[in-house]
Parts: C-alpha cells; sequence; structure tokens
C-alpha cells in the first residue's frame, strides 16, 4: 500500500485577523509544488490541508507552506500512512485514513501550544521521536528568521542564487 503525509494546519490566534477566510485562499492559491497530491485548501476558516505523496518533498513542501503563509503562524500536524480510496476524492477533506487520524492527533497534540510547531503522528514510535526531534531544530531556527532571511532562502530556492 502506498505511504502518504497528510499535512494539516491551524492558524495561531486566528480570531485576530479580520477576513482571514479570504487572504487564507488567497495565500494557499499560491502554493503549487511537486510532490502533493491535493493542493492545499482551508476549512472551517482557520484549517488547513493537503496530501503529500512524494514524502522527500515534505521538507520543502513544509517550509513553503510556512513562506507563503506570512505573517500567519502555523501550527501543523502530520500524519504519516496510508489513505482510504484516495483516487475517487477531488480534494483532502473528503479522503479518509489512518493518515488523516494521525495527522490530526498530531495536531490536537500541540493544540493548546502559542508556539509555531510540526508535529508527526507515525505509527512507528521510532519515526515519530526522529522526525520530531529535526522539526523541533527546523522550526526553532525558521521561527528566528526575520523577512529578509525567508526572502533570501526563498529566492535561492527558486532562482539557485542569493540575487534578486
Amino acid at each position: 500500500m502506498s505511504q502518504f503525509a497528510v499535512i494539516s494546519g491551524d492558524i495561531i490566534s486566528s480570531k485576530s485577523y479580520a477576513e482571514l477566510p479570504r487572504l487564507l485562499k488567497g495565500k494557499l492559491q499560491g502554493i503549487k509544488l511537486s510532490g502533493l497530491l491535493t493542493p492545499f485548501s482551508a476549512s472551517r476558516g482557520d484549517e488547513i490541508q493537503a496530501v503529500c505523496n512524494d514524502l522527500s518533498q515534505l521538507p520543502v513542501i513544509l517550509r513553503q507552506l510556512r513562506y507563503y503563509l506570512r505573517p500567519f503562524q502555523l501550527r501543523v500536524g502530520v500524519g504519516f500512512g496510508e489513505i482510504d480510496d484516495w483516487y475517487t476524492a477531488t480534494n483532502s477533506w473528503e479522503m479518509t485514513g489512518p493518515a488523516f487520524h494521525r495527522a490530526r492527533l498530531a495536531l490536537d497534540q500541540i493544540a493548546k501550544s502559542k508556539e509555531t510547531r510540526t508535529i508527526l503522528v507515525s505509527a512507528d514510535e521510532t519515526t515519530d521521536l526522529a522526525f520530531n526531534s529535526l522539526f523541533l531544530l527546523v522550526d526553532t531556527i525558521m521561527n528566528g528568521w526575520t523577512e529578509e532571511q525567508w526572502r533570501a532562502v526563498q529566492t535561492y530556492e527558486v532562482q539557485k542564487t542569493h540575487q534578486n
């Protein structure tokens, strides 16, 4: 069976943003990345979700998600696992399966946190520990980036140069 990563996000302090659904929709439309089975889309006002079918692209997708959704701060839950009947759904909100349950569990683990964090839940505790240690390191580094650093990283990734 194929393994997927369901990426579910929650905007921190979402009530402080006027017209959040409209702003979020515009920002999400800009995210066009390889490795996504479904595009990012919003539901319930402040929740976003997508399905990644190329796990090697997951780190890039997570960083791009945070880049495109600036200045919003996100809690991100990632669930590894299978998806039931993924080929019949038109968007991630119509899908089900263990990967979705694990992504929800990951979000629940950080629900009360006001920090920008990423948590992964899989069927294996060793995998969870390894990924979550790396995510904590990467999140800590990215949380300290200035706007200029975000743009420099994005420019380098897109153009393979630091020159604008």
